[in-house]
């Protein structure tokens, strides 16, 4: 008996939005650290190139963290851009 579990599949769409294809709604990166809280298996797969791209969501969600501007994360209004920079 296999004791593994298979982890859970988030797509990553061209515009920046996450889609969680267990509960079929897309998520932000405060979900993404509620799995990781969880314990919850996941990977995240770039929805163009099929890529594992979880650890990028992964350092995106940590760099969100430890910004206070970042207002929930990935494409929410008021989320920093990869573009700015802390001055």
């Amino acid at each position: 008996m296999n004791d593994e579990v298979e982890p859970r599949i988030i797509k990553k769409y061209p515009n920046r939005r996450l889609y969680d294809t267990v509960e079929s709604q897309y998520i932000t990166l405060q979900q993404i650290r509620d799995l990781v809280l969880a314990e919850v298996p996941f990977i995240v797969i770039d929805q163009k190139s099929e890529e594992d791209i979880t650890r990028s969501i992964l350092l995106l969600r940590y760099r969100c963290s430890s910004r206070r501007e970042c207002a929930g994360c990935a494409g929410a209004p008021g989320a920093p851009g990869p573009w700015r920079l802390r001055r």
